[in-house]
């Protein structure tokens, strides 16, 4: 809703500041400034008068080291992943220039289009790392796996109606930007390859963040490094400049997401199954420290934990509730487990 705010002030400053008041480039940033600063006031009254645990009181900041560690291994792979991929588009931009103004012009106004589809994509990915997390902290390992799943749906069917839209109607949306018609055809050219296939990006990018939601935050960001940057890299430095088109340049976009893709898929299966392993490791010693506790209490005859496994499958461990957080085993019936 503040984002809302925020792009409607944006908008009418802009008009104002460089239609009335001829500030061209100048009234354009101060409209962003002025815009942006509305909306974190915005923000900070609202964490301000919240309820909940995230209510804001300056009195009560302060550094947790604990938790300041973990939002470093999580943000700083995930920053060095936007930095390097940046990177990569600077080598593509570079390559654009090389065929002129038109085809300059072109791709920025593409490129505009391009970002719209990016917004949406990003909501979901930032949807699905939320909920992974949520449902990894409480060990429902299924809830995850439907989590991806239903982003994976949902990633792929926005992307194709949007992606499509912009492509079916990217005459009539490159004509706010342009006029000029080989401006317009260039943009059209750069589109079928960006737009359409834009949903194996957002597939590409659910993957590292559901692993980012497990506590895996190096592995993905490389595997998007060699798979996004590497390749594209060597596309511009090899195949492009034995087949100069803009064709051939922009197919480097779905030939990078589809090999990202394959690689992460591997990934993410391999940090599920360690992630699986690690809990029903500390499942089994649980199991085992509870078993003990029955047979100090006479609950059990026997002295061995291996001959009293009806027992121990009777106790249903949830790690939401483990003993480092306090927490406790309950008997429940087989059909529970």
């Amino acid at each position: 809703m503040f984002l809302i705010i925020a792009g409607g002030i944006n908008v009418c400053l802009n008009l104002l500041l460089v239609i009335v008041f001829h500030l061209g480039v100048a009234g354009v940033a101060i409209g962003t400034v002025i815009s942006q600063l509305v909306s974190s006031v915005l923000v900070l009254w609202c964490l301000w008068r919240a309820e909940g645990s995230y209510q804001l009181r300056v009195s009560k900041l302060k550094i947790q080291k604990t938790h300041l560690k973990q939002i470093f291994q999580i943000g700083i792979p995930a920053g060095i992943q936007s930095m390097v991929i940046n990177f990569s588009n600077v080598l593509l931009q570079s390559s654009v220039n090389s065929f002129g103004s038109v085809a300059m012009a072109g791709y920025t106004a593409a490129n505009n289009i391009f970002g719209f589809l990016y917004a949406s994509a990003n909501s979901v990915s930032q949807a699905c790392m939320s909920f992974t997390s949520q449902n990894y902290g409480v060990g429902k390992w299924k809830r995850m796996d439907r989590v991806l799943v239903d982003c994976m749906i949902l990633t792929t069917g926005v992307m194709l109606v949007l992606g499509g839209g912009a492509y079916v109607f990217g005459h009539q949306l490159l004509g706010i930007y342009t006029s000029d018609a080989e401006v317009i055809q260039c943009g059209m050219e750069i589109l079928l390859y960006t737009t359409v296939t834009y949903f194996l990006c957002g597939l590409m990018d659910l993957f590292p963040g559901s692993m980012r939601g497990m506590g895996y935050s190096l592995v993905p960001m490389i595997i998007s490094v060699i798979g996004t940057v590497g390749l594209r890299i060597v596309w511009i430095g090899w195949i492009f400049p034995a087949h100069r088109s803009l064709d051939v340049l922009f197919i480097s976009y779905p030939a990078s997401w589809i090999l990202t893709i394959i690689m992460q898929v591997i990934c993410f299966y391999l940090c599920v199954g360690e992630c699986t392993g690690k809990w029903y490791k500390e499942r089994r010693k649980e199991r085992k420290r509870e078993w003990y506790k029955a047979r100090r209490k006479g609950k059990l005859r026997k002295a061995s934990p291996l001959s009293t496994s009806k027992y121990l499958h009777r106790l249903s461990y949830n790690p939401s509730h483990s003993k480092s957080h306090g927490g406790h085993f309950r008997r429940v019936s087989l059909a529970h487990l």
